[in-house]
């Protein structure tokens, strides 16, 4: 007993600073059993400038964790795998969704996952660490209001590096009538709304600058802003450029693709250490290329930085080891592997209990969304 109390009574001598110091570098896990530890520390726990804290040491440090995603819904899982450095547990931690809804959009920031489905009227921001969510309602569509005429439905989730404000979002794209015939339209017309979480609403901003050519992939967040793969309205194949939307100044702006890809390839965005990346899939010639840009918005900064002969899988690269001599990288949805740059090796990723087919995301751990609702069985 007296040691007990002994210890308590150091804790409470401890200055709130060094505490903070020494906690902002643990893992949530470890910070969630802390904060029952005394309300003062339950407080400082809570509070937004330690939980701004953690989350940058998370970002910076090279643990976090892997979040497989089925590609269908039914059985309402998520999969949490820890990984530190290049270490990557073979147990999966399996967290029931916060709903079931087939063909959800999936969208990941700061440890947080944004869940919706393309006609739903709400959405859902969860934290599966702390088993915390917050529910939106969505706006209505604005557009057209003859059948048919939404033709793409896309969603993106990030952080204004500016301001710090997490934001959601919406592309709308509708298409124009051409004599009569929706089948043969020409011309589509978009909307653009933004959810501010500082502000707690909804609002429109300026549509996407052209109208001629069509989004191929689904969006990804990188450097405060949300990407998009642009290609010619009939062929997912003529990639034209990346049109990026800045969540800061709220506005459009394209990134030039490298001079010198191949036509012929399917592709899609993949981020690296906090780098854009394209990742090319040229099944005539069992090739697969990841291109990344060294310096963001630098055109000449472009690089092949992963090459792959005598493989008609599409690769996606999803992390570096500690050492940056090996990146991560899924395959075809269904496999995991370390590729060893210096020795071109291959390492297989071993992990028990997987779905037969999934989709990787890499994602900080962190506090955000403490005081939200805890997690209820709903449906969109």
């Amino acid at each position: 007993m007296t040691n007990t109390m002994m210890n308590e009574s150091s804790v409470r001598l401890l200055p709130l600073e060094i505490i903070a110091e020494i906690l902002s570098w643990l893992p949530v896990e470890s910070i969630l059993r802390f904060s029952c530890v005394c309300k003062s520390w339950y407080s400082l726990i809570s509070h937004s400038q330690f939980i701004n804290l953690h989350l940058s040491r998370s970002l910076k440090l090279n643990h976090g964790m892997l979040i497989f995603e089925q590609p269908r819904y039914e059985h309402g899982m998520l999969y949490l795998t820890p990984f530190s450095g290049d270490a990557i547990s073979s147990y999966p931690l399996r967290i029931p969704l916060p709903f079931r809804e087939d063909r959800v959009r999936m969208c990941h920031c700061d440890g947080l996952v944004f869940f919706t489905a393309a006609w739903a009227n709400v959405c859902v921001l969860w934290n599966p660490l702390l088993r915390k969510q917050k529910s939106l309602t969505l706006p209505r569509f604005e557009g057209p209001g003859f059948p048919g005429s939404v033709i793409l439905v896309d969603f993106g989730f990030g952080v204004d590096m500016v301001s710090g404000d997490h934001k959601i979002v919406r592309l709308v794209l509708y298409a124009e009538w051409y004599k009569g015939d929706y089948l043969k339209h020409n011309f589509w017309t978009s909307e653009v709304k933004v959810y501010s979480f500082c502000t707690n609403s909804w609002r429109r901003v300026p549509d996407l600058p052209f109208n001629d050519l069509k989004l191929c992939t689904p969006s990804i967040h990188v450097n405060g802003a949300l990407h998009w793969l642009v290609c010619d309205r009939d062929s997912s194949e003529s990639i034209r450029f990346v049109v990026a939307f800045d969540l800061a100044n709220e506005e459009f702006h394209n990134l030039l693709v490298p001079s010198n890809l191949e036509h012929g390839s399917l592709s899609s965005l993949a981020v690296l250490d906090g780098c854009l990346c394209l990742c090319l899939n040229d099944n005539a010639k069992a090739r697969q290329e990841v291109w990344l840009m060294k310096e963001y918005g630098v055109h000449d900064s472009w690089c092949r930085l992963l090459v792959f002969e005598n493989c008609e899988l599409p690769c996606r690269p999803l992390v570096l080891s500690k050492t940056n001599a090996k990146v991560l990288v899924e395959q075809d949805s269904k496999k995991l592997f370390w590729y060893d740059y210096i020795n071109e090796e291959i390492e297989k990723v071993m992990i028990s209990d997987m779905p037969f087919a999934f989709q990787t995301t890499v994602s900080a751990g962190s506090l955000l969304l403490h005081d939200g609702d805890a997690v209820k069985a709903a449906q969109l």
